[in-house]
């Protein structure tokens, strides 16, 4: 038998959730979508908040209808594709997409998860997007400036050593082998105390501990046994 959906309150009364029929889901700041599954393979629009229709443009009128009727050919296509996916693993699904607009883009990450009855066979499949530009943009300045940080240590001509709260050794630029004539794999968990000329060790222990605890000092002298003097 042909389900008929005539508008929204028709839909709404098929599920039981408070906060739908409340009318709060219109309020939130996530794009909420809920699709009534048929045959495991056809999914109609059955609820889509204030800013969902905003976003993917539609209006009450696609109650009832399918992706390829209200949605760009390639749009629903790849919309079918996640939808799918949920319905025949029976598990959530997220995947994102991204909106080229003219001021930029904006990252979109949506959760798909299913609603099943007591026979486990899926009824609805419920969606939530969010706006995930500024945590992408968080993450590429991160990344952009670690890349940096990087070059400025690999490019580096001084000797730049990185140790750990016991002093041993976690990265040594490649200068170090040419100043030095140690490379990162040979200094790479070894402590830097074993380099140390026995002269200045103490000394050298006094100003580890300072450092720990935020103490900076700058030492003009020879502290290190070159490899290829000893």
């Amino acid at each position: 038998m042909k389900e008929e959906y005539s508008n929204q309150n028709t839909f709404l009364s098929m599920i039981d959730m408070d906060l739908i029929r409340q009318g709060l889901l219109h309020a939130i700041q996530d794009l909420v979508f809920i699709l009534k599954v048929i045959d495991d393979e056809t999914f109609k629009y059955m609820y889509v908040n204030k800013i969902g229709m905003d976003y993917a443009r539609l209006s009450e009128e696609c109650y009832g209808k399918t992706f390829a009727e209200v949605l760009p050919k390639d749009i629903a296509g790849i919309l079918q594709r996640q939808y799918e996916k949920v319905v025949r693993e029976a598990k959530a699904h997220t995947f994102c997409d991204v909106v080229k607009l003219p001021k930029g883009e904006i990252h979109y990450e949506s959760s798909l998860n299913p609603v099943c009855d007591e026979e486990g066979i899926c009824q609805f499949v419920i969606c939530i997007t969010r706006d995930i530009t500024a945590q992408i943009e968080e993450k590429t300045e991160i990344e952009e400036k670690q890349m940096l940080f990087k070059s400025l240590l690999e490019y580096n001509n001084d000797s730049i050593i990185s140790i750990d709260s016991i002093g041993r050794v976690t990265y040594a630029n490649p200068a170090t082998y040419e100043i030095f004539g140690y490379r990162y794999e040979e200094l790479n968990n070894k402590f830097i105390f074993e380099f140390i000329n026995k002269e200045y060790e103490k000394d050298f222990q006094i100003i580890f501990k300072g450092s720990m605890q935020g103490k900076a000092k700058q030492i003009v002298s020879k502290k290190y046994s070159n490899y290829s003097a000893t």
